[in-house]
């Protein structure tokens, strides 16, 4: 017979993205897998502008908004690694027709996110 030690893990993690080259959110629960029901529940946001380095070289070479992004890319793969998410959502970028130029942004970040989750597991879409 199969015993299974008491140590094995009973829960999984969905982490939910709301996209933002400057300000990023992050939610994180837990589900308990015996009762499908949320075990804890964590929020974060994660500000490009604090995680980049000023005068870096991405900043010089690319400007201030690719700097953000691949500082939030960097921080978005860490949390990855330390939560080990079964399943990663994302929120549809918004293009408010007001300011269409922020589209640009917003397909740059959502580039960025498929490539952490490639770089996190290379089998997650």
């Amino acid at each position: 017979m199969l015993i299974l030690p008491q140590s094995q893990i009973n829960t999984f993690n969905i982490i939910g993205l709301d996209p933002g080259s400057d300000t990023f959110g992050i939610a994180i629960l837990t589900i308990d897998i015996a009762t499908m029901l949320l075990a804890a529940s964590d929020a974060l946001t994660i500000s490009g502008d604090k995680l980049a380095g000023k005068d870096s070289w991405v900043e010089q070479t690319y400007g201030p908004r690719m700097s953000r992004i691949m500082a939030i890319e960097k921080k978005l793969l860490e949390i990855f690694n330390y939560h080990q998410p079964t399943i990663i959502v994302s929120e549809s970028p918004f293009i408010n027709m007001r300011f269409p130029q922020a589209g640009v942004s917003l397909t740059e970040v959502m580039t960025m996110i498929k490539r952490t989750v490639m770089n996190y597991d290379q089998w997650k879409t």
